[in-house]
């Protein structure tokens, strides 16, 4: 999923599902690429586990996701 900022429409972050097909070496590798061009694009990209967000409420999961977004880059 990727998320953009309504004023400017630009990219903000990504978010990667994730679950047993991540463990495959060539989605390994696919991950690790869209990591560095997310990093060398200073865009965030946030893993989440499938299942993650029947676990958590949904105040704890919007207050971890509001805080990765709004995040200043190193």
């Amino acid at each position: 999923m990727a998320v953009f900022n309504k004023k400017t429409l630009e990219l903000v972050s990504i978010f990667e599902p994730g679950g047993g097909q991540h463990y495959d070496e060539a989605q390994e590798n696919a991950d690790v690429r869209k990591e560095k061009l997310c990093h060398l694009n200073g865009v965030g990209c946030l893993k989440v586990m499938n299942g993650t967000m029947e676990a958590v409420a949904k105040r704890t999961w919007r207050k971890l996701v509001g805080s990765f977004l709004f995040k200043k880059p190193k």
